[in-house]
């Protein structure tokens, strides 16, 4: 019986590792809230539509990059970071499901990861997911497309957020959304990594064929 409990207990830890590589990585949940953020301190948004807790692309976009300290500086000195999570470990609040599912359905996100990069004042800019090459060459590609935004519209750098503290990059939750037709990003549940696309207009990532 301790053998069996002790089994349970160890799937459960293997579960939830790949969100304890970003736990407390500064990521918020509320897409308002962070969309406010964003605007006073003149700093672009980052989305990442994700599937935590099930999609393997996404688990090695969290710990190749989002978890290491090059991004989690550069986040910390640019960024607003938002967590747009599908996970099916556990089942989110209704507020937050309703918010991410309608996220999803506003950018047409049709696999996992999309990452979606948002101007201050909330028009897409990038869209991307999954690259290979570790935390300084994603940093370089967030940089060099944020700077370019900033130059042709002549938008001035971010500012520190109230108090003189550097915004944050809030915590990223496990939590789940249950299949479904009324689920739009659900239903994309492909884990192939997303190609760099800055049309707008076109999937970060392949829709499931089943």
């Amino acid at each position: 019986m301790r053998n069996h409990v002790c089994l349970i207990v160890s799937v459960a830890v293997l579960c939830l590792a790949p969100m304890s590589l970003i736990a407390g990585g500064g990521w918020e949940e509320d897409f308002e809230k962070a969309a406010a953020t964003a605007k006073a301190q003149n700093r672009f948004m980052l989305l990442d539509f994700s599937g935590s807790d099930w999609c393997g692309w996404c688990m090695k976009l969290d710990k190749e990059v989002f978890g290491k300290n090059d991004f989690k500086k550069y986040a910390k000195d640019n960024l607003v970071c938002v967590i747009v999570d599908f996970p099916r470990g556990k089942s989110l609040a209704k507020k937050q499901k309703q918010q991410n599912e309608a996220l999803a359905g506003k950018y047409e996100v049709k696999g996992y990861p999309t990452v979606i990069i948002l101007s201050p004042d909330g028009k897409q800019v990038h869209q991307t997911g999954y690259q290979e090459g570790g935390p300084a060459k994603y940093v370089k590609m967030l940089d060099s497309v944020i700077s370019e935004y900033r130059k042709e519209n002549n938008i001035g750098d971010p500012v520190p957020a109230a108090g003189g503290r550097q915004a944050r990059p809030a915590s990223r939750r496990p939590g789940t959304a249950k299949a479904g037709k009324d689920k739009p990003a659900e239903a994309a549940a492909e884990e192939k990594p997303a190609e760099d696309k800055p049309d707008k207009d076109k999937p970060a990532a392949e829709e499931d064929k089943e």
